[in-house]
């Protein structure tokens, strides 16, 4: 296991990948004060992106394994790095082993990435994205001619219908109260954000609040960055 780490991995497949991220992400800057529809568009793109480069590095490693693995094999041990890392299941190639020790390392330094607080709400928030309907998910500052002067992102998205059933509470800064501090639409609610505790979903809260979303992106893309270059090292 030792031996991967004597080697620089080539990560041009997932470098391309944080370019086309980075690309979002200058979108989303140059486009901040349009409207909602635009930039949450464009925010889903972006996280979509980051959250695949996870997979991309273990397709750059399999780049150095030879014999050449074909894609479908490959997309096989992409879809299955759990399994196979865990069972310690052999391959059908002779650098099995390689591979399954590269998995756990992978596995380990995915799983410190995944502790930051801002990595655990953006994978939320992405998660929510692709596997239901994408909510609003700013709460905007205006000034009086409507022109966006801040965006922050929600800390519980709202239900619009339940406003008209006085389940939440809107207030003029764009903020909402619920009755309870978390209900069933709020993302806090949500796998892996539901897994925090107390403490570290209140912190995470103020940070939500007191940062702007576009600095809170940029932090995003700055942490997956070092991610890229723990195994560039």
């Amino acid at each position: 296991m030792t031996e991967f780490w004597n080697l620089m991995l080539n990560c041009k497949t997932t470098r391309s990948r944080f370019s086309l991220a980075e690309y979002w992400l200058d979108k989303i800057e140059d486009n901040y004060t349009n409207d909602d529809d635009i930039i949450e568009s464009f925010v889903e793109y972006f996280l979509i992106i980051c959250r695949s480069v996870e997979d991309y590095l273990i397709n750059d490693f399999l780049d150095s394994v030879k014999p050449e693995i074909l894609m479908e094999e490959r997309s096989n041990i992409i879809y299955n790095k759990r399994k196979y890392q865990e069972d310690k299941k052999i391959l059908n190639n002779k650098e099995s082993q390689k591979i399954i020790d590269f998995l756990v390392i992978h596995n380990t330094e995915i799983g410190k990435f995944s502790q930051n607080l801002i990595v655990i709400y953006f994978r939320t928030l992405r998660n929510w994205t692709v596997h239901t309907i994408f909510p609003h998910i700013f709460e905007n500052k205006h000034e009086n001619k409507g022109t966006i002067l801040e965006r922050h992102f929600q800390r519980n998205f709202v239900n619009y219908l339940g406003l008209e059933q006085e389940v939440h509470l809107l207030l003029e800064n764009g903020y909402s109260l619920t009755l309870e501090n978390s209900d069933k639409e709020s993302i806090f609610d949500i796998p892996p954000l539901s897994r925090l505790k107390r403490s570290e979903k209140l912190i995470l809260k103020n940070e939500l609040e007191s940062k702007e979303a576009k600095s809170l992106l940029r932090e995003y893309f700055q942490l997956i960055e070092q991610l890229i270059q723990r195994f560039e090292k």
